[in-house]
């Protein structure tokens, strides 16, 4: 659905409101008052400078340097010496 930002003349307030292109809104969802009007808005898009990693690569990578980590983890563990208590 898109994103719609609205006025409201009454409480001097700016929102923005998800629904359907052929659907309107007349009342302000602060102080429920009529005479709202839809402003301009640019379109929002996502510029792409290098190549985008999928969830799954980002994920794998995430593991294997958590793995990293806990390998060193276990090592210290090892030299430690623990006394009974």
């Amino acid at each position: 659905m898109p994103k719609y930002r609205y006025y409201c003349k009454s409480c001097d307030t700016e929102f923005f409101v998800y629904h359907g292109m052929s659907d309107t809104r007349s009342q302000c969802i602060q102080c429920l008052e009529d005479g709202i009007e839809r402003l301009i808005t640019s379109p929002t898009y996502k510029v792409v400078t290098e190549k985008s990693k999928k969830v799954g690569d980002l994920t794998n990578q995430h593991i294997e340097d958590n793995r990293k980590i806990l390998e060193e983890e276990k090592k210290k563990a090892r030299e430690e010496i623990y006394e009974p208590s």
